[in-house]
């Protein structure tokens, strides 16, 4: 059996999430508040986060990301039973990554098992999103989990005199992220 476990959480998390589910030939199940979301991608297992919290709407606040978090803790140690290496992977600024994810991250720790935390940070120019993501980090540090961060203010959205689109950005950002994690999990953990 594998005992690494990688957790998508909300929608930047889930996308990301399934590229290094193939790249570390591990299980990775998606999380969201958002059943549609959920609905429209094909995901081997999925997992919708609080139900009654948010009614299978986004979070939109992590406050109520947390709290759907919370209201699904036992689904979600049903998940983590056998586990002893979890990725938590996430973009954050939002309100499902930015609020489940330390949750969900502090569960996994009081069952012993490690935890790694893959994010993205969202640009400088959004305020309040990157506020809320700095209070994530300041969690998942309180929480002991490994954190490998990719702050998106630290890529070019121009190359030469060509401006390239935020499409091509972002994914050479989730492609930078997952090579980042996949070089600390080897360096640091055991994957089986």
């Amino acid at each position: 059996m594998n005992d690494t476990l990688i957790l998508g959480i909300g929608g930047a998390g889930t996308e990301i999430a399934a590229y290094l589910a193939a790249e570390l030939n591990s299980p990775m199940v998606a999380l969201n508040t958002a059943a549609r979301s959920i609905a429209n991608q094909k995901f081997s297992q999925a997992l919708l986060l609080g139900p009654h919290t948010c009614q299978g709407l986004p979070a939109r606040t992590a406050a109520r990301g947390r709290k759907a978090a919370e209201e699904s803790r036992q689904n979600i140690l049903a998940l983590l039973n056998g586990v002893s290496q979890l990725v938590l992977v996430a973009g954050l600024g939002g309100g499902t990554g930015s609020g489940a994810l330390p949750a969900i991250a502090r569960m996994a720790r009081e069952q012993g098992i490690e935890v790694t935390a893959a994010v993205t940070l969202p640009f400088a120019i959004e305020t309040g999103r990157r506020a809320v993501a700095k209070a994530c980090l300041r969690e998942l540090e309180e929480a002991s989990a490994t954190v490998v961060a990719l702050d998106h203010e630290s890529w070019p959205l121009v190359s030469g005199t060509a401006a390239l689109s935020l499409d091509v950005v972002l994914e050479a950002a989730r492609d930078k992220l997952v090579a980042m994690t996949v070089k600390q999990l080897r360096r640091g953990v055991r994957l089986s």
